[in-house]
């Protein structure tokens, strides 16, 4: 006899269907998936606490040094991701030039910004503050506050230095004021 469903049973005279009793627990079935939540987070970077439904006081010391790990996971995975990015890129690159009369060049590049969320602890204008105080002193350069500002140089100063100039030559064509 199949039962499920889409399958209709055909009862015998007099006959009856119906619930009997429950042999399942449902607080352990509730834990068991409780529990294997907690196990998908922890496998995708999340701590479990992350997915806790219970309550329980932090300080903020105590929630940065829980985001410590997912932030240092984020940090490798932006690399894996401009890698996939770049290749992606260049994949389109190849399918447009197959497709289009106006081909693309090969030394036509994409650049992507992941954003820093962790260096986001101070609002943009107490950092601009920091950054004309520092700028002032002779502490920093511009280089130095596009390189922390923009991650995608990967240290480079050449290439920042080269950004930096390009920026004001447009500024002073367009008449934007330095």
């Amino acid at each position: 006899m199949q039962v499920n469903p889409g399958v209709l049973v055909e009862l015998p005279e007099n006959g009856e269907i119906g619930f009997e009793s429950q042999q399942a627990e449902i607080e352990q079935v509730v834990n068991a998936i409780d529990r294997l939540i907690k196990w998908c987070c922890v496998s995708n970077g999340l701590s479990a606490a992350s997915m806790s439904t219970d309550t329980s006081e932090a300080s903020g010391l105590s929630k940065i040094l829980d985001s410590k790990e997912l932030s240092e996971m984020r940090t490798d995975d932006i690399a894996l991701w401009r890698n996939y990015e770049k290749n992606l890129f260049n994949l389109m690159r190849i399918v447009h030039n197959v497709h289009s009369k106006k081909k693309l060049p090969e030394n036509i590049s994409l650049s992507v910004d992941f954003a820093d969320i962790e260096k986001q602890t101070t609002s943009a204008k107490d950092q601009a503050v920091t950054w004309d105080l520092e700028l002032s002193m002779g502490i920093i350069s511009a280089v130095d506050i596009l390189l922390e500002k923009n991650p995608d140089f990967q240290g480079d100063r050449d290439k920042a230095m080269a950004h930096l100039l390009k920026v004001r030559d447009e500024n002073k064509e367009l008449g934007i004021s330095e």
